[in-house]
């Protein structure tokens, strides 16, 4: 029998190419609860914070939206699961049942939600910002190993923000790659060795006991201020493109189920 792959709608991104998208989670944007499974709203629900419930619904929405983008779909209709590889688990990386070759990732931090999406290329993202009275030496003394030791330098000029630049930019690499390749935080951020600050991002070693992953392209994004945020890219890398999803969620929110969403647009770049 032959093997027959999923068509693919011509929305879907090229191949080499990541799209990035933002989007701020401060303000409650109408309509976005009505696109979410019920599973997701009781995962928002279990957030307290009014500020930690909203960031999980715009998440799960933005993933949502960017998805149903490249597969003309309407975002509540979007089968969106979240079965863990490893222990089968409801934490897993998102995956839209159905369309295989579509390779999503979503983090959130601070006020902000991002999406990156691939086609046949497992993507890895993360934005942190320092948690108010967190050293940023603690930080990296949790993400650094052995070789790495440029990263937990003291700064010449005493400098604490670069300090605080240098332990967001180590760990969201890192913890990019292991979205990526799937196992999360099951390996420690300090079992894998990078490249140092001011290199081009590089993985250098992985785990004895995972085996090196092939072909990781890390890339650093363009974060908001305070923040940092970093993408991997489990193959080569053509072109990465940020933007804005503001829109995207506005008109997702208020768009009738019958109707299914735009492109995705190559425009409204992030505003920073």
């Amino acid at each position: 029998m032959s093997d027959v792959r999923p068509a693919r709608p011509p929305l879907a991104p090229a191949p080499g190419r990541v799209r990035v998208y933002w989007a701020r989670t401060e303000r409650a944007v109408p309509g976005l609860e009505a696109l979410l499974a019920p599973d997701e709203l009781r995962r928002a629900d279990g957030f307290h914070r009014p500020a930690d419930r909203r960031r999980q619904v715009v998440g799960a929405a933005l993933l949502r939206v960017v998805a149903a983008a490249f597969l003309g779909r309407h975002p509540a209709s979007v089968p969106i699961r979240r079965r863990c590889d490893r222990c089968g688990g409801p934490h897993g990386r998102p995956r839209v049942a159905g369309s295989p070759w579509l390779q999503l990732s979503l983090a959130h931090a601070g006020n902000w939600a991002v999406v990156a999406a691939a086609a046949d290329t497992a993507v890895g993202v993360d934005v942190e910002r320092l948690p108010a009275g967190v050293p940023p030496a603690e930080v990296l003394a949790v993400a650094t190993g052995p070789g790495e030791d440029a990263w937990r330098a003291e700064p010449v000029d005493g400098d604490g923000a670069d300090l605080e630049e240098r332990a967001l930019t180590v760990w969201t690499r890192k913890e990019a790659v292991l979205k990526a390749v799937g196992v999360g935080l099951a390996a420690r951020p300090a079992s894998l060795r990078l490249s140092g600050p001011g290199a081009p991002p590089r993985l250098l070693s992985w785990p004895h006991d995972m085996g090196m992953p092939a072909g990781v392209t890390l890339h650093d994004l363009s974060a908001p201020l305070g923040h940092a945020a970093a993408l991997a890219v489990l193959g080569p890398v053509r072109s990465v493109v940020e933007s804005d999803a503001e829109t995207m969620l506005r008109d997702a929110g208020s768009r009738p189920e019958e109707q299914v969403p735009e492109p995705a647009r190559a425009g409204a770049r992030v505003p920073w």
